[in-house]
């Protein structure tokens, strides 16, 4: 394989996104597939705290 995938579940990739959303910080999380472009699993966290400076 030279990087790139021929058919669905051959490579996959993590993206992540930090939100700040009304005094909170969430976390989206997504893996998607690099052949289809869906995401197969996504997840959110919170995490309460002050917003970078």
């Amino acid at each position: 394989m030279n990087g790139c995938a021929h058919s669905s579940h051959q490579q996959w990739h993590t993206d992540l996104m930090y939100l700040w959303v009304k005094g909170r910080w969430y976390l989206f999380i997504a893996v998607p597939d690099s052949y289809t472009r869906y995401a197969r699993c996504t997840g959110i966290c919170c995490r309460a705290c002050e917003p970078p400076k």
